[in-house]
């Protein structure tokens, strides 16, 4: 299948027109949380889609040529990943692909293959963290009906599974980490490491060695990121039959937008000499432009979960959103070829769904 494209971690075609600026900012000028805000504007944006008030999403998503998104669910709300937030973020996706013909909610292989079939633009849904389910059982049986697939364990930092990036002391996989871990693949769940920290992320492979993915991540030796993963990690996600998807976030690349290009590439050869060429995708990670008010109580909110430094900000030549997609393609192919492009592009995630979803 040529020319197939997957991002394994994008919302999706997050554009602000100047109704959705709007409605944001007298949001904001109400004294609306940032986490609320986020909620009622993307409610916003299917009311507009759904009046054909929203153009720039359809034209977004044409641009890119991706035909399946990996898109985040839950993670804003006053508890990020509680059961009810995840289910309402869930359920508005689902109505989204029921009033517009063209978008999709994938849920297994096939419906990945009819989305290329019938010209459709796939929603695959995940969560980045388990938070606030009582009842881990019944919680993830929930999760899996909503049309979940991709679950990440732990976040930015630890919870009753184990321990994420950002802790300064990663214990590992706890004992009821295990009963959680041994849930999720019962239920055929795809296990993410993007934000795990490194031990814990280890410790699941070995106790969990089927469908493992990290979905938006970079090589740690040529990044200082604490997102970032070292060759053993690699190593490991190779060994067990994972994928590892090489995010395109400036963020962790440099700061002021300079050589990201030749980074990016660095990045890419690395993993693919751990990984191999079959292995390897692209996990975006960025969202792209939006107003000021809002990426400045983004980066509040960062500092606020002691992620300082994280810039919703930067522009640079490589990419900017989601419409720069192509312009990936075109660099990998300018590096490896076309067909190296494509599988890198897709056409390797299309594989990997086909083993695992």
């Amino acid at each position: 299948m040529q020319n197939f494209r997957v991002d394994l971690h994008n919302g999706g075609p997050i554009i602000y027109n100047s109704r959705i600026e709007k409605y944001a900012l007298n949001l904001k000028e109400q004294g609306c949380s940032i986490n609320n805000l986020v909620q009622k504007v993307n409610k916003y944006r299917v009311e507009l889609l759904c009046s054909n008030l929203y153009p720039e999403y359809t034209t977004t998503w044409k641009m890119s040529k991706v035909d399946v998104a990996v898109r985040t669910v839950g993670i804003f709300s006053d508890i990020p990943f509680s059961l009810n937030q995840i289910l309402a973020d869930a359920d508005l996706v689902h109505q989204l692909a029921a009033k517009v013909e063209w978008i999709y909610v994938v849920k297994n292989y096939n419906d990945i293959l009819l989305c290329k079939e019938k010209g459709k633009k796939g929603y695959l849904l995940m969560v980045e963290s388990l938070e606030d389910v009582i009842n881990y059982e019944e919680g993830i049986d929930t999760l899996y009906h909503a049309g979940v697939r991709i679950v990440q364990p732990v976040y930015n930092y630890g919870n009753i599974i184990g321990n994420g990036c950002f802790d300064s002391v990663d214990y590992g996989l706890t004992e009821k980490g295990r009963t959680i871990v041994s849930l999720l693949r019962n239920h055929n769940m795809i296990l993410d490491y993007s934000h795990v920290g490194e031990k814990t992320a280890l410790d699941i492979m070995e106790y969990a060695s089927e469908r493992n993915i990290v979905t938006h991540s970079l090589s740690a030796l040529y990044s200082d990121s604490k997102r970032a993963k070292g060759d053993t990690f690699f190593r490991e996600l190779k060994n067990v039959g994972g994928f590892a998807a090489l995010t395109v976030n400036p963020n962790f690349y440099c700061k002021d937008g300079e050589n990201i290009e030749k980074q990016f590439i660095k990045q890419l050869e690395h993993l693919l000499v751990i990984m191999g060429e079959d292995n390897v995708g692209i996990g975006t990670d960025w969202d792209g432009p939006m107003p000021s008010f809002l990426s400045e109580n983004f980066e509040k909110e960062a500092d606020r979960l002691k992620n300082s430094g994280y810039s919703l900000k930067i522009n640079n030549a490589f990419y900017n959103g989601m419409f720069d997609w192509p312009h990936i393609a075109q660099v990998i192919e300018h590096n490896f070829g076309k067909n190296f492009a494509n599988k890198i592009c897709g056409n390797n995630a299309l594989a990997f769904f086909q083993r695992n979803l």
